[in-house]
């Protein structure tokens, strides 16, 4: 069976596996088994996919009344999915989010159609290259995420197309001239478009995108200023890696960062926090919902001169900073400013904890530790890394996502913790067999891990960073598949040699 076969064949796979748990869980699990939770379509209530989905149905509503420029690309940053998903309702004219479902599901095939193109540009042969793809794509969480209306099936394709582009561009040159840097150019486009298209839909991936690009860009130069000429890498992808990254922090971050969701000054001067986006339901005081600006909501609320009440006053309660923040000399202003803001934003997390506010729902699996000083930040960087790689833990699989729901969910972390920590064994034990033979997987394994410790550092509750880390860790767990399939490649492309033929090699060597 040829590439194109195999890959036809995958993608099949994959619409009609996401379609069905869809249909199983949003049809029938949710509304029938825990009904006291369900509120419409096979969601939950006080769920982001609530919100998310009403906001898109006002603003189709809007679209209706007065046309497309109703939406701009100042309005809710950072939740351009909820624009796409309005254009949808008003192209269709049904306000449904089972065309979101159908969505999400062509969006998971095309993210288990990256993943193979990923896996075979390993040298993985076909077949196990669309093994190697449904399992990293076929998981409870990836599926589950993909039954709902959120950003991560907007955001998985965009990173699996920025690592694509990574690997491209660290990939070994085996072409020489004009063929060397079409490779080049055609892995920056890659890189570029993946940063573009995921800070749309999560505009504080910025700067661990930069970072990711920043840190290949080191581990390049190292490799070819110790190794010299016996180095794999070369200055042309140094120059190609270190062009991108400036032409990302000049073009996008610098003009666009300040105001970013999260990295704007205003994250810690004492201003109220309702949440992670930009925009929220409210009901107005004649019990009408009413799509509200975050910006002037935290306003008014300060003012305390609002009577209209949030939709969701669980998850999005007001919250000021109170980290009492030590500023570092040895550390420079701009970034100890960012890392004040990071302190802030894990205070802010860490009220899905507080059981006072959620009972039985909030997490009790949380890394408590507060940050007040940037030497708090640097001394909890490990710990940061091993919650952001193995959350949720195995003690935590069955007793620390709060009561309630079918269990389905729980059985889930179950599988994805089993699946996902053989596949991140993958990149240790074939470590040194892929530094001899695909370098490249390990520097974008490292830049990931990167990435995912600073969320790691942001988000202390596991529930929470088990989902916004899935964009980048799924690529993760791609190139540990990676591993293991080149590995197992490797042992049986092999000789088998019988022990008889080996000691008559052996006597015969010793007459001689």
């Amino acid at each position: 069976m040829n590439r194109g076969r195999i890959a036809l064949v995958l993608a099949l796979f994959l619409l009609i596996l996401q379609l069905a748990f869809t249909a199983l869980v949003r049809g029938y699990v949710v509304p029938h088994l825990t009904p006291t939770s369900h509120w419409a379509y096979g969601l939950a209530k006080d769920s982001d996919s609530q919100v998310f989905h009403e906001t898109a149905v006002l603003l189709a509503d809007r679209m209706r009344l007065f046309g497309w420029d109703q939406i701009n690309h100042e309005q809710f940053e950072g939740m351009t999915h909820t624009k796409i998903l309005a254009s949808l309702y008003f192209l269709s004219g049904s306000d449904s989010p089972y065309l979101t479902y159908v969505l999400n599901a062509l969006l998971l095939t095309g993210s288990g159609l990256l993943v193979f193109a990923l896996l075979l540009r390993r040298d993985v042969r076909p077949v196990m290259a669309a093994l190697g793809s449904a399992i990293v794509t076929c998981g409870p969480m990836v599926l589950f995420a993909h039954s709902e209306v959120l950003r991560e099936p907007f955001i998985l394709p965009m990173l699996l197309v920025f690592v694509l582009g990574l690997l491209a561009m660290l990939e070994p040159m085996t072409a020489a001239g004009v063929g060397r840097w079409r490779q080049m150019i055609a892995g920056g486009a890659l890189v570029m478009i993946g940063f573009a298209g995921a800070v749309a839909f999560r505009p504080y991936l910025m700067l661990p995108l930069i970072i990711a690009l920043a840190l290949s860009a080191g581990v390049v130069i190292a490799s070819v200023v110790t190794a010299r000429s016996r180095s794999v890498f070369s200055w042309h992808q140094t120059l190609a890696l270190l062009a991108i990254t400036v032409a990302l922090v000049f073009l996008y971050v610098l003009p666009r960062g300040h105001h970013a969701q999260q990295y704007s000054d205003e994250s810690v001067t004492g201003q109220p926090s309702l949440g992670f986006s930009s925009a929220a339901i409210v009901i107005n005081e004649r019990g009408e919902k009413e799509l509200v600006d975050l910006d002037r909501w935290r306003a008014v609320l300060a003012a305390k001169k609002d009577k209209r009440t949030l939709t969701r006053a669980d998850f999005m309660v007001p919250h000021w900073c109170t980290v009492e923040w030590k500023h570092s000399a040895w550390v420079p202003g701009s970034i100890d400013g960012k890392l004040q803001a990071m302190a802030c934003a894990r205070q802010d997390y860490l009220r899905f904890c507080d059981e006072s506010l959620l009972g039985l729902r909030a997490d009790r699996g949380c890394d408590s530790k507060e940050f007040e000083s940037a030497m708090d930040v640097v001394l909890h960087v490990p710990r940061a890394v091993f919650f952001a790689l193995f959350v949720p833990f195995p003690d935590m699989w069955l007793n620390s996502f709060g009561s309630g729901g079918t269990g389905l969910r729980r059985i889930g972390y179950v599988i994805d913790g089993i699946v996902d920590y053989t596949l991140l064994a993958g990149l240790v034990l074939c470590a040194s067999r892929l530094r001899r033979s695909n370098p490249e997987i390990l520097v974008a394994a490292a830049a990931l891990v990167a990435m995912l410790t600073i969320y790691g550092l942001a988000v202390p509750t596991q529930f929470v960073l088990a989902r916004l880390r899935l964009g980048m860790f799924t690529p993760l767990l791609a190139l540990g598949a990676a591993g293991w399939l080149r590995w197992l490649q490797d042992r049986r492309a092999q000789p088998e040699i019988h022990p008889l033929v080996v000691s008559r090699e052996a006597r015969g060597a010793s007459g001689a």
